[in-house]
């Protein structure tokens, strides 16, 4: 977990769609969101303990020890950035991330939700199909399959039916 710690920074950052904001008033930067600030050098990370600066290669080995996905993840969230998009990921969840057109993050909903699937990972037709019935009407999902090269294709699948497979037809 990062911190910022000045409400400067927190105020700038928070405005521009990283972090949460913790109930003291720090912003809590999910570790891709770091990673990212770190080397956009818009962040500048210290270690607590030795007050030395750390730099993106020591962060990455540091959070991806718990999160052995956390490059493709990284990658994604770095290219959807410079695309110009919010980009929230949502630890833990069945859907990743959470995208938003510019200009929209604290406005509305999020433009549409985005599952990855990393080369040599398998996934299964129903499996989306139970992704897409699980999101609030109207919201889109996009896949985004990264291969081993940590090259990013997407797929919007809104307009597939999913509704027609059962779990036994499409896994």
């Amino acid at each position: 977990m990062t911190v910022v710690p000045t409400q400067r920074d927190v105020a700038s950052l928070s405005q521009d769609g990283y972090g949460s904001r913790s109930k003291s008033g720090n912003l809590v930067l999910a570790p891709i969101e770091a990673l990212y600030l770190v080397e956009k050098e818009r962040l500048e990370v210290t270690d607590e303990r030795t007050r030395e600066v750390v730099s993106f290669e020591t962060l990455f080995t540091l959070y991806s020890s718990s999160d052995e996905l956390l490059w493709n993840r990284y990658l994604i969230y770095k290219d959807l950035r410079g695309r110009g998009f919010v980009i929230k990921y949502v630890d833990g969840a069945e859907i990743g991330f959470q995208v938003y057109e510019r200009g929209s993050y604290t406005k509305s909903a999020p433009t549409y939700y985005l599952h990855a699937v990393y080369e040599g990972m398998e996934e299964t037709v129903g499996h989306l199909g139970e992704i897409i019935r699980s999101l609030p009407h109207g919201v889109a999902l996009k896949l985004a399959v990264v291969d081993r090269r940590g090259e990013i294709v997407y797929y919007g699948l809104r307009d597939l039916d999913f509704g027609r497979l059962g779990p036994e037809e499409g896994d």
